[in-house]
């Protein structure tokens, strides 16, 4: 008997009768087929200083000014 799955690699059953009216449950392992798959990946990293790793990065003003407080109130002085 072949077992056969899309995907996986067939598998023959060898040895194995079968009598009229018996009920037979014959274990199986399907293994992987192996397939080639390629993965492009193509980014640009821009602000990126290779020498020492330094990201450089510009706020605005208004972003700076929008930035969360870190729950710190604002009317109470430390």
């Amino acid at each position: 008997m072949t077992v056969h799955r899309h995907g996986f690699n067939d598998t023959v059953v060898t040895s194995t009768s079968l009598a009229a009216r018996q009920e037979l449950r014959i274990p199986f392992t399907l293994s992987v087929a192996s397939e080639n798959t390629v993965v492009d990946v193509q980014a640009d990293a821009a602000g990126v200083n290779t020498e020492n790793a330094i990201i450089s990065d510009e706020k605005s003003n208004i972003q700076i000014t929008q930035l969360p407080l870190n729950n710190c109130a604002t009317t109470t002085s430390l």
